[in-house]
């Protein structure tokens, strides 16, 4: 079992990388030819957000097991800073830097799409601290 989420773990990165860097292009696409939020750019950002989620859980799964990342030497606890970030990185948008009405959806549509582009480098830099 620890294999087949190990394994989960290593190849869910590239969809966080790739959900992430289209949600977040495709709203910067859509913010500045100054057309509103749409649902499928929203959906695509769920998607992306649980792809983030996911790959936390399997991380958690690992740590109960006793596993860490890079071999457990140098600076792997980095490796759960950006992990988490990843993982958190939309709600904590949305708690902090989102409109809390939602009237203002053009600024929120700018600030989730910025958001997004991040996590795709915290999830390369996870990633650089992860492997062994």
């Amino acid at each position: 079992m620890d294999e087949l989420v190990l394994t989960l773990h290593t190849y869910n990165v590239y969809f966080i990388w790739v959900t992430f860097a289209i949600a977040g292009f495709w709203g910067l696409i859509l913010y500045f030819g100054k057309r509103a939020m749409i649902k499928p750019w929203r959906i695509s950002l769920i998607v992306a957000m649980v792809f983030g989620m996911l790959q936390a859980v399997f991380g958690i799964y690992m740590v109960a097991r006793g596993l860490k990342p890079g071999g457990g030497v140098g600076d792997y606890y980095l490796h759960y800073m950006y992990g988490g970030l990843v993982a958190l990185g939309i709600p904590l948008t949305w708690i902090s830097f989102t409109s809390s009405n939602g009237e203002n959806k053009r600024y929120d549509l700018l600030v989730y799409s910025i958001a997004a582009i991040v996590i795709v480098a915290l999830g390369v830099r996870a990633w650089m601290t992860g492997p062994a």
